[in-house]
């Protein structure tokens, strides 16, 4: 009887510590619904940054041409003064072979550029040759590039801290992104005329190296 209560009690530990999901377990591993309110973008960019499911960012894309081009060049700007850039295959997956070989991006961040010498990351605006397809594509590979900064054992524990009406646009709200009590990202969440939410602007409070330590010490 002493050994059947010492390893029932051995099994009902097991099934406790088992119900403690690491984070990249509370991660989506099918596509989530396009977000109908805008706390649910987290759980899209978590999937996509996770899974890396390059087919899912354009639910998250916002439809208004310029604000299309304006979100496209933001995101590789920040991405770019981070240190965060895509690696060749990401270029050929997500279509940018194109820009490589014009020089609007690289597979070396823009930090290690000098300033002032090259186009890395300074995207046009709309052209002739740059039109909103184009637009679409560098829209795309800005955010997936951006996602790359968050270490994966940090997405799942992400929640969103603050989720804010802005004053001058109803259809616009700041979130903050928050891990274990300490905001890292800033994100605007646009209300699309279908009703669903776009990402238009990501703004890292961290940088990817203090995300690391962050998720080390924790």
């Amino acid at each position: 009887m002493a050994k059947l209560g010492f390893f029932a009690g051995v099994l009902a530990l097991a099934v406790i510590l088992g119900c403690e999901s690491k984070p990249t377990e509370k991660v989506p591993t099918t596509p989530p619904l396009a977000p109908a309110e805008a706390h649910l973008v987290l759980k899209n960019l978590q999937y996509v940054g996770l899974r890396k499911d390059l087919k899912h960012i354009p639910i998250l894309a916002p439809v208004n041409p310029d604000i299309v081009f304006g979100s496209a060049w933001w995101f590789h700007q920040h991405a770019g003064k981070m240190g965060i850039a895509l690696d060749e295959k990401e270029l050929v997956d997500l279509d940018m072979l194109e820009f490589l070989n014009m020089g609007y991006i690289s597979t070396q961040p823009l930090k290690d550029f000098p300033a002032g010498e090259n186009k890395i990351d300074n995207f046009p605006a709309k052209s002739a040759t740059y039109d909103i397809s184009k637009a679409r594509k560098v829209y795309n590979a800005g955010l997936y590039r951006l996602l790359k900064g968050v270490p994966p054992d940090m997405w799942g524990d992400l929640v969103v801290m603050e989720n804010k009406p802005d004053t001058s646009n109803v259809k616009l709200r700041q979130l903050t992104f928050g891990y274990k009590g300490t905001p890292v990202m800033i994100v605007a969440a646009l209300e699309r005329e279908d009703g669903k939410w776009a990402v238009t602007y990501i703004q890292f409070k961290k940088w990817p190296e203090e995300l690391k330590k962050m998720v080390q010490a924790s």
